[in-house]
């Protein structure tokens, strides 16, 4: 099990072929400047444990 924290509540679980984001947090989070790229790269599930801006705070491309 691989586990990275991204600042406030956003982490990246991967365990086996499955890798989770958690309440991802990226875009306007100051602990995390880099963009939503990198932590969003091959994820398989995203886990949102609550709807305030805070724990939302990525746009997905569809």
């Amino acid at each position: 099990m691989k586990m990275t924290w991204y600042g406030h509540s956003a982490f990246r679980i991967e365990v086996g072929a499955a890798k989770l984001l958690i309440d991802p947090f990226l875009s306007g989070n100051p602990s995390w400047d880099k963009g939503w790229e990198e932590p969003a790269e091959g994820v398989t599930h995203v886990l949102i444990t609550h709807g305030h801006n805070d724990h939302l705070g990525m746009r997905w491309r569809s």
